[in-house]
């Protein structure tokens, strides 16, 4: 079963235009610095970022598929499955949050050896 969201289209978009720009900034850098092997850090770095940022946008579509949050009803009348999903959800939550922080520090990483290039 395929469950398709609004959010799951839209990170889909956001997710080829990301790649579109990366491509384009790739070769547009080994067409300016020469050769492949020519490439920076900082560029291995932004490659990175979107690998991580591409697969908590894959996580954070589970999560919401597994961890859907209502609270109208009591815990003691939850089935055994929804206890299932609760927990798997959770623990792809968790996963997501630290993808999250991951993409974050590579980021800044990426910007700080980028900027210390420009002097």
């Amino acid at each position: 079963m395929v469950v398709v969201t609004i959010s799951w289209v839209e990170a889909a978009i956001w997710c080829a235009l990301s790649w579109t720009v990366l491509t384009a900034r790739i070769v547009s850098r080994r067409m300016r610095l020469g050769a492949w092997r020519n490439l920076q850090f900082e560029d291995v770095l932004a490659i990175t970022v979107l690998v991580c940022a591409t697969a908590l946008m894959v996580l954070l579509d589970k999560v919401m598929i597994w961890y859907a949050i209502t609270t109208d009803d009591p815990i003691e009348a939850w089935t055994p499955e929804r206890l299932h999903r609760r927990r798997v959800g959770a623990k792809l939550m968790l996963a997501s949050e630290q993808v999250a922080i991951i993409t974050i520090w590579i980021n800044k990483a990426a910007v700080s050896q980028d900027v210390g290039s420009w002097s």
